[in-house]
């Protein structure tokens, strides 16, 4: 690892069981570094994989091949007995919901608390000081912190749990889905207050999402993720403007813009079908089931992903012939940005 990664995934898969003999692999071989203070956006369909590789980085599943790499020399394999202990101080996740996320028979002030109730080792008279500081700071006061869940709106719900997540001082925040539950005021209330939190504490974001539009607005790289496989990464401009991937290019092409109907796409690129199970995988590239581009050896061959310039990187056997259509990033962005 270099001095600036937090954290390292290599080759990390994580499946689980059905049935007596079969197993489902929802992630596949992922090989991603996470940087010490940027926001790295994860997205992709769902059923992609995105929540399980983010619930595999805090322990709440086990990963069963590859291995996780903190900067601090630990690493987490399939054979580590304390995945739990090894992740939990160093990692935590807000969740898409922010009601249900709450226990609703507790305080705000309460469920802030309870990591260090759980966690130990912060003297008990300085959990609440400590509680009452991160909500302060994801802009929520004291009184607020009396209340009980069903007494707070969708974004002040949503910025306890934020609060909760922080009480421990993480070096990585993972946002699941953390907006797609708010309105779009909201939602940019939130994005802002995320980016705020990165500046002023310096810690690491993966922030999952569907929609492309929220991840450029606050990514500073983005992966894109396909039935358990990453498939492309890059800087938000550089996936908008250039695509490598055309399921990259889908997403693009899917992405509603906020400009006047005569400037709309005319031949926007409609995939075929659902995404496949994962219990059965297509051979070769698992996107050549609905690639328009598909070609034979696109059913045999599995592509790895392949650095390009920078930061660029991408797995496809036809990425360096292909000449994709993006769309700038200014166009992705105004919807967010014209609330902040």
């Amino acid at each position: 690892m270099t001095a600036a990664q937090l954290v390292s995934l290599e080759g990390v898969s994580v499946s689980f069981r059905v049935g007596w003999k079969r197993r489902v692999a929802a992630v596949n071989e992922v090989s991603v570094e996470l940087r010490k203070g940027e926001i790295f956006g994860l997205i992709g369909e769902s059923g992609s994989g995105k929540s399980t590789l983010a619930r595999a980085l805090v322990g709440l599943v086990p990963i069963s091949a590859g291995r996780v790499s903190w900067a601090d020399g630990r690493t987490v394999t399939p054979e580590a007995r304390s995945r739990t202990t090894a992740t939990q101080t160093r990692s935590q996740m807000v969740f898409q919901d922010p009601h249900s996320a709450l226990d609703p028979r507790r305080t705000i002030l309460q469920s802030v608390r309870e990591p260090l109730d759980v966690q130990g080792g912060v003297p008990h008279a300085e959990r609440s000081a400590r509680a009452l500081e991160k909500l302060e700071l994801v802009g929520l006061t004291a009184e607020q912190g009396r209340r009980y869940p069903h007494q707070l709106s969708g974004g002040q719900k949503q910025r306890a749990n934020i609060a909760r997540a922080l009480v421990t001082d993480p070096e990585l925040l993972i946002c699941d889905e953390s907006v797609a539950a708010l309105d779009v005021a909201l939602q940019a209330e939130i994005l802002n207050l995320i980016q705020d939190l990165r500046d002023r504490l310096g810690v690491t974001v993966l922030f999952i999402s569907h929609d492309l539009s929220v991840v450029a607005h606050i990514a500073t790289r983005i992966g894109v993720m396909y039935l358990g496989e990453v498939v492309e990464v890059g800087t938000a401009a550089e996936l908008a403007a250039r695509p490598l991937h055309p399921y990259t290019e889908a997403l693009l092409s899917a992405q509603p813009m906020p400009v006047p109907s005569w400037a709309q796409p005319r031949d926007r690129i409609v995939l075929s079908g659902d995404i496949p199970s994962p219990i059965s995988p297509p051979s070769g590239c698992r996107f050549h089931t609905r690639c328009q581009y598909a070609v034979e050896g696109c059913s045999i061959v599995h592509p790895e992903r392949d650095s390009r310039d920078g930061d660029r990187s991408v797995a496809c056997i036809r990425a360096d012939e292909l000449v994709l259509s993006g769309v700038p990033v200014t166009i992705l962005r105004p919807r967010i940005e014209e609330v902040r």
